[in-house]
Parts: C-alpha cells; sequence; structure tokens
C-alpha cells in the first residue's frame, strides 16, 4: 500500500491549509499534524489548527473491481476566549469553522474534484461537532471537522 502515498497525500493538504490558515494569511496562531493538549500552547498561538490522521477505510462492495480507499482524517480547531460572559465564543467557533471550510474547498473545489495535484479523486469536510464549547468557567474551546480523501485508483 506503500505505492498510494498516504504521507504525500496528507502532507499536500496540510501544507495547503496551513498557508491559508495562517496568520498574516489566515486568523490561526498555530497549524500542526501532531495534537498538542488543549491549553498546552502559549496564548499567542491560539486559535490553533491541527489536521490529524484517522486512518482508512476500504469500501469492496463492487465485486471485480480495486477497493474505494478512503482516507480519514480530522481537522482540529482549538481557540482560548477571554473571562468576559458573552457570545463571541460562539462567534469566533463558527468563523473559525468558516475559514477551515473555505481553505479546504480552494484547496478541493466546490465540488470536491481537485485533486491535491491528482493525489486524490476527491476530498471533502462530512462534518463538524464542537467537542468544547468555552463558558464562564472554561475558557478554551474545541471542535472538530471529519476530513475525507477518496485514492484515485479507488471506485
Amino acid at each position: 500500500m506503500s505505492s498510494l502515498g498516504r504521507e504525500a497525500i496528507y502532507s499536500a493538504f496540510f501544507e495547503q491549509l496551513r498557508t491559508m490558515l495562517l496568520a498574516p494569511a489566515g486568523s490561526f496562531g498555530y497549524a500542526g499534524r501532531r495534537m498538542i493538549n488543549l491549553g498546552k500552547l502559549p496564548a499567542e498561538q491560539y486559535p490553533a489548527f491541527f489536521f490529524v490522521e484517522l486512518g482508512e477505510e476500504y469500501d469492496r462492495g463492487q465485486r471485480f473491481a480495486p477497493a474505494k480507499v478512503t482516507l480519514r482524517a480530522q481537522g482540529i480547531i482549538q481557540t482560548l476566549h477571554g473571562q468576559i460572559e458573552d457570545d463571541s465564543a460562539v462567534a469566533d467557533l463558527n468563523n473559525l469553522a468558516d475559514a477551515v471550510e473555505h481553505a479546504v474547498q480552494i484547496a478541493c473545489g466546490r465540488t470536491a474534484q481537485n485533486t491535491l495535484d491528482d493525489l486524490v479523486q476527491e476530498a471533502w469536510i462530512n462534518g463538524r461537532q464542537v467537542t468544547t464549547p468555552a463558558t464562564m468557567q472554561n475558557r478554551w474551546s474545541e471542535q472538530i471537522l471529519g476530513i475525507e480523501m477518496v485514492l484515485p485508483h479507488s471506485r
């Protein structure tokens, strides 16, 4: 399976996202491929974006055809908010999710058919979950966007 170039795919996708999301082009202070626990970065590096590999799914539902191989990753957004209770934390979460979705759309196209220089057949965000919303007691927020990439030899 090494001929598929997993690292080339993950690396190309991350680099495109990183270029668009990091300041000064974007609004993120940090981007990485290794997860760092919530609250462990210096305050000036928030919001932070992580692109984390989850694994692959092989669909062998079509007989006498190659498996459809889907690489799965997560785009994780971490934010730090002030101690004042207001709606800005929720607005920040939504705006940052929009920024990541926009970056993915630029990298993959409106129909998910841009192929990261022919490394993948399709790529898209398949869902979003706010896992840790900031509250008066909690200054940190975290949300996860599911990302899928279908390999070109599949289907």
